[in-house]
């Protein structure tokens, strides 16, 4: 009998703790008191049971939340601090609402899965872009300039307006560039995306020549990324180079810069997240919101490919996806925003090392030979072995990617079961691959696209219809504002020039 573990432990910590604790319960029999939230899990209540403590009129009354929770993924956290607390939060209220629509089937919007949207849905994304992030860049790198301090500052500024710049044009197609950002131009000019693409590579040898300098350190901390740190910015924009490379199909020149890119993953260049409802992770704000119930992973490849009791299921004698499955997901395809991927804190990856190692794999088959990209392959499945880009106790479980040998990929080989060339049963592991470990990023969306109308691709059935969107609509604001927006406006499923 433990009575409230949790004191004065950080979340995490108590997460760690609930995790020690559970692998202790195989053996024997455990009973918590508990206040916190925290330290409550969903995904492993087939093995436990959680009761509810509370004073009523005739003495202490107990009651079993498991047994009879209000939601299929109980417990939540608006449910515990209600039931037992009696406290009805802004959380109970969304989970409630949530429920709701599911069971009703009964949304007051349209369902994500007919592709219903309109330019309006991507004005706040077109300025966050634009705005938030390409101007504020854009200010830091003339300040720099203005007071004589090019160097380190100014090449972290243009390798954030090449990021920005690049996820722009890979969504939209033809965005401005030269005027992008700049208050001068209310009605910046449109350039072509194949244009955008060569200039972002541009802004990007800009900025790593001038990180070479080393010099005009930005001050203490305001770097959040990394201090300032140079050869962290360098590797970081050699994966940008090798990324947007990929985009436009130049094989060669994404394995030439992967191979200078980001080599651990102590190195990604992530967006953090704390424990505030205005710095939680993105994901989490929208699955434990009013409308989070609409937005889960049923009936798509990749629940397919990684839930053990699938027939699809990509485990085999050298792979076990059971960690990785329970990661991504909590059942029946939601999203693991209990203690998976998708916490509030969890960190979310911009550009990583797990990128950078299967744009190695993927490049280096393409252009090199079968051997390298199996080498690179390799390398990533060693890294997930130990972890991986896995966290929150799920990176200490039971992990298994055994390295692959070239007969796996044979003909006869169990990595081969339809008889082509061990090239194509390579590529087809490591754009597998890619698809799995690009869950929730924009880079698995741009790999579907390059891919999937080659013999060898990415190919994914739409549950409505027959086509997949291709691009994101150009924002009312700008369509409204601006002259120079592309017309015709191209439509949701035409695609972009890169991916004709």
């Amino acid at each position: 009998m433990i009575d409230e573990p949790e004191i004065c432990l950080h979340p995490k910590a108590q997460e760690r703790l609930f995790n020690a604790l559970l692998e202790l319960s195989r053996t024997s029999q455990i009973f918590i008191t508990t206040h916190s939230p925290y330290f409550l899990t969903n995904r492993a209540m087939e093995n436990m049971a959680l009761f509810i403590c509370r004073s009523g009129e005739n003495g202490p009354e107990v009651s079993n939340l498991a047994a009879g929770g209000l939601f299929p993924w109980s417990p939540t956290w608006g449910e515990i601090n209600y039931l037992a607390y009696d406290m009805p939060t802004v959380d109970l209220h969304n989970e409630l609402y949530g429920r709701l629509q599911e069971l009703t089937e009964h949304w007051s919007i349209p369902r994500f899965d007919n592709y219903l949207v309109e330019a309006n849905d991507f004005t706040a994304i077109w300025n966050d872009m634009f705005i938030n992030s390409l101007r504020n860049a854009i200010i830091s790198e003339n300040k720099a300039i203005q007071n004589n301090r090019s160097g380190i500052i100014t090449g972290i500024s243009k390798v954030i307006q090449a990021y920005g710049l690049g996820v722009a044009t890979s969504l939209y197609g033809d965005i401005p560039f030269d005027q992008a950002g700049r208050i001068e131009f209310i009605t910046p000019e449109f350039e072509s995306q194949s244009i955008v693409y060569e200039k972002v590579q541009i802004l990007l040898n800009e900025a790593i020549l001038e990180l070479y300098l080393d010099i005009n350190k930005p001050i203490n901390g305001s770097d959040i990324f990394f201090n300032g740190d140079a050869e962290k910015w360098i590797k970081v924009a050699n994966t940008l180079k090798a990324r947007f490379f990929m985009h436009t199909k130049e094989y060669d020149l994404a394995y030439k810069y992967a191979s200078l890119g980001i080599d651990k993953s102590s190195d990604n260049l992530v967006a953090t997240h704390g424990e505030v409802q205005g710095n939680s992770n993105l994901y989490y704000q929208f699955f434990t919101g009013s409308r989070g119930s609409e937005l889960t992973s049923e009936n798509t490849k990749i629940l397919s490919l990684l839930d053990p009791s699938s027939p699809e299921y990509r485990g085999n004698l050298k792979t076990d996806e059971t960690a990785r499955y329970n990661f991504y997901f909590s059942g029946n395809g939601r999203p693991n925003f209990i203690s998976g991927y998708f916490t509030r804190s969890n960190s979310f990856p911009l550009v990583s090392f797990s990128e950078n190692l299967l744009t190695l794999a993927e490049s280096g088959l393409r252009t090199k030979n079968f051997y390298t990209g199996l080498s690179h392959l390799n390398e990533f499945r060693g890294y997930m072995a130990s972890g991986g880009y896995l966290n929150n106790g799920f990176d200490t479980l039971s992990l298994k990617y055994n390295p692959y040998l070239q007969s796996d990929f044979e003909i006869g080989g169990f990595k081969n079961l339809n008889s082509v060339s061990k090239e194509d049963a390579l590529l087809i592991e490591i754009l597998e691959e890619r698809y799995v470990t690009f869950f929730g990023q924009i880079e698995g969306f741009n790999d579907v696209r390059r891919t999937r109308k080659e013999e060898v691709g990415i190919k994914l059935q739409p549950n409505t219809g027959s086509l997949l969107p291709e691009r994101f609509l150009y924002p009312q604001s700008e369509i409204d504002s601006n002259p120079n927006t592309p017309s015709p406006l191209p439509g949701f499923f035409e695609p972009t020039e890169v991916n004709q």
